[in-house]
């Protein structure tokens, strides 16, 4: 027997009714992006036929985990390691992007884990994960896009599903540019001391790289600079930024302190980043973080 899932033959979708949640919304969007040909998407109970069809892709209904007859309900004991799964993340399991799979590029993101426990715990299993046992009210947690999104999914799932696929292969895209940037700054990022301050400086390479990734890499690394240099996006100059500290440590650099120096283009008034207005010497970065030394 065929255990893996195939979402190629996908002809349908079936989703429970009532009121639209995150969870299948997501799932819904996702298997419309990874396919190959157009869609319903119905919102209602499935037929026993259909829990037995591969081509009807049954989300977040059904009672049953079974990919090689496109089930991913969540509802039900599930197989060991995949307990706290929804029917979104369950899908991501077996749905590959350019050659990735989607839980591998999205498994790190915390909304992507959050998404898990909201819909299987609600906000006091949010609030015991993500907010060291304080309530959290679902109002802040939820935007204004996701409201209106879900309630507009309810009335029309096929339509705005197929519009959010757009949003989810975008995503999944910036995913993949991300793996392939970490592995870049694994060969190319140096390290460094300075005054007792460490820091890690990436060259002019990675201007056109989203600079989110730089962080995003060093945390995954488990390494602390104090400070990072890199090309800034917005500009030719390069950015000098200010690491966050563990709790209770205090600030070492105050990168407001360079806002009159002729070099600076921009330096945030909050200290934590200062953005030269062109490339510089590596002595001429240091030289301007021991000025913003405290």
């Amino acid at each position: 027997m065929n255990s893996k899932f195939d979402i190629k033959v996908v002809e349908r979708i079936v989703t429970h009714p009532g009121v639209a949640h995150r969870d299948e919304f997501l799932a819904c969007s996702l298997a419309d992006a990874g396919a190959v040909r157009e869609f319903n998407i119905d919102r209602r109970e499935p037929t026993a036929e259909e829990l037995l069809n591969p081509r009807v892709l049954v989300l977040d209904i059904g009672g049953k985990y079974e990919p090689h007859l496109a089930n991913f309900d969540h509802h039900q004991e599930l197989p060991t390691g995949l307990e706290g799964a929804c029917a979104f993340t369950l899908l991501a399991r077996h749905v590959e992007w350019r050659g990735h799979l989607v839980h591998d590029l999205l498994k790190d993101r915390p909304w992507y884990r959050a998404t898990e426990v909201i819909d299987n715990k609600g906000l006091r299993g949010f609030a015991e994960e993500f907010a060291e046992g304080a309530f959290v009210p679902f109002g802040p947690l939820r935007s204004p896009i996701e409201g209106g999104m879900l309630q507009f999914f309810a009335k029309d799932p096929t339509e705005v599903a197929v519009i959010f696929a757009l949003c989810v292969a975008t995503l999944l895209d910036e995913e993949v540019e991300a793996v392939e940037t970490y592995g870049e700054l694994e060969g190319k990022a140096r390290y460094g001391t300075h005054n007792g301050l460490a820091y890690t400086l990436v060259e002019e390479w990675f201007r056109s790289r989203d600079p989110r990734r730089l962080s995003e890499w060093l945390a995954r690394k488990g390494l602390h600079p104090d400070f990072t240099i890199a090309p800034n996006p917005r500009g030719d100059g390069y950015s000098l930024f200010r690491c966050g500290r563990a709790p209770g440590e205090p600030e070492v650099l105050d990168f407001s302190r360079l806002a009159e120096d002729p070099r600076i283009h921009f330096a945030h008034k909050s200290g934590f980043l200062a953005v030269t207005k062109v490339p510089l010497k590596v002595e001429d970065y240091l030289e301007l973080v021991d000025k913003a030394k405290l």
